[in-house]
């Protein structure tokens, strides 16, 4: 572990602390760690074990993945303003706070963006299966089928479920295209590892569907 990977996660954890707009004692009292183990954090002296690092995550409410997907950004980000901050006149101390402040600066609008999807996984979910959507449109039947094979078991099949149930009630060809449709979406429905609530509405767009296969059916029950 270098010593930038070491200021990258403190960088992470200043970051969402700001974010809540909190104390680094209250990260302590909040995670349940030592107020020193924070400090020594974010200045980037000690890495924390994962396990803690993820009760940090915990006490922020940010899945760890999400924790970790911030680190990247910040490295990119860090390097760049280091680079600016060479030759300038002032204590290394001085500069480590300046670049410390730049990068939680630059990444508040990234943060906010990833924390606001986030927050809102149904909304992320219908705008992917929209984009795909428009994709499958436009394919042939095997083409469809075979995509849905791929997807199906994605964490946002569900989602792909509903809009695909929702071209089939619109068919022009009712006897036809819309069992097929209809089919495909359960499917999905069937295969979608999301919480339960997710997989019954999707159930229950495909059991308003006019000609619903015999297989839907049985996927709904």
């Amino acid at each position: 572990m270098t010593t930038g990977d070491r200021k990258d996660v403190g960088m992470v954890v200043r970051l969402l602390r700001w974010e809540r707009g909190w104390s680094q004692a209250q990260l302590a009292d909040e995670a349940g760690i030592d107020a020193g183990s924070v400090s020594d954090c974010e200045r980037g002296l000690r890495l924390p074990s994962r396990r803690t690092l993820e009760r940090i995550a915990s006490a922020f409410e940010v899945p760890y993945p999400l924790f970790e997907q911030l680190v990247a950004p910040c490295r990119r980000v860090r390097l760049a303003i280091e680079q600016a901050f060479q030759g300038s006149v002032g204590a290394e101390a001085v500069m480590e706070k300046g670049v410390t402040d730049a990068v939680v600066e630059a990444m508040a609008p990234y943060l906010q963006e990833l924390m606001r999807l986030d927050a809102n996984p149904e909304a992320e979910a219908r705008a992917w299966a929209a984009q795909r959507w428009a994709l499958l449109a436009e394919a042939t039947a095997e083409d469809q089928a075979l995509a849905v094979e791929v997807l199906a078991g994605d964490d946002r099949s569900w989602a792909l479920a509903e809009r695909l149930q929702t071209a089939a009630n619109t068919a022009t060809d009712p006897n036809g295209e819309t069992a097929r449709l209809a089919s495909l979406a359960a499917q999905l429905a069937r295969n979608a590892p999301a919480p339960a609530r997710r997989r019954r509405a999707a159930f229950a767009v495909t059991a308003r569907a006019p000609g619903l296969p015999p297989d839907a059916a049985a996927a709904r029950r």
